[in-house]
């Protein structure tokens, strides 16, 4: 699965014609009301698309799909956005639906542990193979630090290593 934003010009064009075009492409909705007074509802449109693949240089591409969102907090009017997707097989529109909500939920929980507990934007690493090795030490820290017993957080788990030896010690034997 791949987001196509309006920056990719003729292809972005491609998608949202196909998906227009579509006589009857795969719908599914997803009516979600989530927590903080927040209601969400979702819909999703998918339609195959072979001949995009040659066209424009994605050599997997047999889908292409679409999601329009609806965002409406507690006394504010609802906030509309559509997002277009490339996709690698044809799957149903109830399946993107989860697809790309499964990838929010990755995006959530990684990336923000990685900023917050590990400062990973304030990061200045840019020479050579720097970046690449330190993402991997942070994730390897990440899935050491949430398989160790001990407090709930992952920052205080990395205080309680600072401070403790015998607790790095015993982290760092859940490698395995």
């Amino acid at each position: 699965m791949l987001a196509i934003k309006s920056n990719r010009g003729r292809l972005f064009k491609a998608v949202k014609a196909l998906l227009d075009a579509a006589r009857k492409p795969a719908r599914a909705s997803q009516r979600r009301t989530c927590a903080h007074g927040r209601v969400e509802r979702r819909q999703a449109i998918v339609a195959p698309a072979p001949q995009l693949a040659k066209q424009y240089g994605f050599p997997a591409i047999t889908a292409v799909g679409c999601i329009d969102s609806w965002r409406a907090h507690t006394g504010k009017p609802a906030k509309h956005k559509v997002r277009y997707f490339l996709a690698s097989r044809l799957l149903s529109a109830k399946k993107l639906l989860e697809v790309v909500r499964a990838h929010w939920g990755i995006e959530n929980n990684l990336h923000w542990v990685l900023d917050t507990v590990f400062d990973e934007d304030a990061c200045r690493s840019r020479k050579d193979h720097a970046p690449e090795n330190l993402a991997a030490i942070r994730r390897l820290a990440i899935n050491v630090l949430q398989t160790t017993p001990g407090p709930a957080r992952i920052s205080h788990k990395m205080l309680q290593a600072r401070w403790d030896n015998d607790f790095l010690l015993s982290a760092l034997a859940h490698m395995r």
